[in-house]
């Protein structure tokens, strides 16, 4: 719900800007937004089956990977959450 240091929740402030501005139906957008789900669930993948198979405890994995993860998966899902949400009205 929160990142990094902030205060307050990012996610719920996200909810309620899309909800104020609304979602956009673009079909020049469905191809970007496919590719770019599919690369958010490709990476997803791909770091469980790392903690899978890493012979390390689960939970030393998550304590120490989770906000780099949370990082890096961060810039993609705001691009998605932008591509989704409808500009701002004047």
């Amino acid at each position: 719900m929160y990142f990094g240091e902030w205060t307050w929740p990012v996610l719920p402030a996200m909810f309620v800007y899309c909800l104020l501005v609304g979602v956009k139906t673009d079909r020049r957008d469905v191809l970007i937004l496919l590719s770019a789900t599919s690369i958010l669930i490709l990476m997803f993948v791909a770091y469980f089956a790392i903690y899978v198979i890493s012979p390390h405890d689960l939970t030393w994995h998550v304590k120490t990977s989770m906000g780099r993860l949370v990082l890096q998966w961060w810039p993609s899902f705001l691009f998605l959450f932008f591509l989704v949400t409808a500009p701002p009205r004047k």
